[in-house]
């Protein structure tokens, strides 16, 4: 790196924090490979924001959590799986934390494509699945949704019929940016079949 470019990005991270507070009290939203602005006290729903912030109780245990914050949190999940796996009658090694659904679908995704994974996925849903998808060439087949904006579980169901190699049903519950729910007996009918 030149040294001018150098200390010209240090002059800037340096004047940034006393510049920031001079701008409009405007935040920015990334969406795909655009950004749009956003008022600071704009809710995304589709984010799973709160208007009413965290309760009582869990901002008495993020304070009581800070004696902690210096250590690796290799274990403190460990009581919280067991508990999971108790309640669903399944292995503690069947159970998968993260840091939400994102987390998790980043992890499943990578994980499924050196097997030359399928996914089939409602649109319009969480777009999530289609970005982690997509550097990893692992191939997506959109379903429709219904008239009445549901999943369409039976048009999914014959959608993975016809792949062959590992495929991956994609179900939003519930469905991000619609909001319509899809019942557990649907999603376990679907499993059955």
């Amino acid at each position: 790196m030149l040294r001018r470019r150098f200390l010209r990005s240090g002059a800037a991270a340096v004047a940034a924090p006393a510049v920031l507070p001079l701008l409009p009290h405007r935040l920015c939203a990334l969406t795909g490979d655009r950004a749009r602005p956003m008022v600071a006290d704009e809710l995304r729903l589709n984010a799973n924001e709160n208007p009413l912030g965290p309760s009582a109780r869990a901002r008495e245990a993020a304070v009581a959590a800070m004696d902690q914050a210096n250590r690796y949190p290799t274990e403190l999940p460990r009581p919280l799986r067991e508990a999971l796996a108790l309640k669903h009658g399944v292995g503690v090694d069947g159970i998968v934390l993260g840091n939400g659904s994102t987390e998790l679908i980043q992890v499943v995704i990578q994980a499924s494509a050196l097997d030359g994974l399928t996914i089939v996925s409602p649109m319009p849903t969480f777009d999530d699945v289609g970005r982690y998808a997509a550097p990893s060439r692992v191939r997506v087949v959109d379903v429709p949704l219904t008239a009445d904006h549901q999943h369409d579980l039976e048009a999914m169901r014959l959608a993975v019929r016809r792949i062959t190699g590992p495929a991956l049903v994609y179900v939003c519950n519930p469905n991000n940016p619609t909001g319509t729910v899809t019942s557990c007996d649907d999603v376990e009918a679907l499993l059955d079949r």
